[in-house]
């Protein structure tokens, strides 16, 4: 990881720069799940407004640096566990949160079980 001084105004900042290059991800079509959310009260799912009527992002050459798993992650690995969580609470209706909670629950009794 490498450190930039960059100045703004009268005040200095350090900028972390990764010294990994994230990895290009080409999204395998899971009908937009990381694009949509789960209400935390009513269970009710959100999408976001810049889907199409297939899912698909309709800004995606310009979608904003929130939306680009590439510039998240660094690994299939990182890219395909966001995807898994995605999914999950999608068809459980439940938050990322608490998807996240359930799959690391889970590795852990696996994890437990073969000790």
């Amino acid at each position: 990881m490498s450190f930039t001084k960059s100045t703004s105004g009268k005040k200095a900042h350090l900028l972390i720069k990764p010294s990994i290059k994230p990895i290009e991800h080409v999204c395998e079509n899971c009908n937009g799940s990381c694009c949509k959310r789960v209400d935390q009260k009513t269970r009710e799912i959100y999408s976001c407004q810049y889907l199409d009527e297939n899912n698909l992002c309709s800004i995606f050459e310009y979608r904003p640096i929130a939306c680009r798993l590439d510039n998240r992650y660094h690994s299939k690995l990182g890219i395909n566990f966001h995807c898994q969580v995605s999914q999950l609470s999608l068809s459980k209706l439940m938050t990322q949160e608490e998807a996240t909670m359930e799959i690391f629950s889970t590795l852990t009794e696996k994890t437990n079980e073969n000790e």
